[in-house]
């Protein structure tokens, strides 16, 4: 399913009088997957949000991890379902709810959709490690 956005600007043909009316100059249209990436995008800006790992197939093939979003897009309105990982330890509440709230901004802000539900599946919690120096 596509989400038409009238656009603002068209130049036109030659001959032709320009009209500042949006619905006579034409729309764009936006792809699923358009507002998908900008929602993944979006989501890894907020910080202690990370790519859920795609497994050991993914890891052997070196794959880079993904912020997996789903969509159901009905011209201007959009339902987003996004699977993300949470550093621990993290308040996870405060940390869903800056995601909900940036990603629903930035969609609308870059692609002109309102985001109506945003379900955030939080399928892991990761702990950032780093390697211990060891004395030889």
């Amino acid at each position: 399913m596509t989400a038409p956005v009238t656009t603002t600007g068209i130049v036109p043909a030659a001959g032709s009088e320009i009209t500042t009316d949006p619905a006579v100059r034409g729309r764009t249209v936006l792809l699923d997957r358009v507002v998908e990436k900008t929602a993944a995008a979006a989501a890894a800006e907020v910080e202690r949000v990370l790519a859920a790992g795609r497994g050991a197939v993914g890891q052997v093939l070196g794959a880079r991890p993904a912020i997996a979003v789903e969509s159901s897009i009905d011209g201007h309105l959009a339902q987003l379902t996004l699977e993300v990982e949470i550093d621990y330890p993290a308040p996870l509440r405060q940390v869903t709810r800056r995601l909900r709230e940036h990603v629903v901004d930035r969609v609308h802000h870059l692609c002109a959709i309102t985001v109506t539900d945003l379900d955030v599946h939080v399928v892991a919690l990761r702990q950032q490690t780093s390697p211990e120096r060891r004395v030889q």
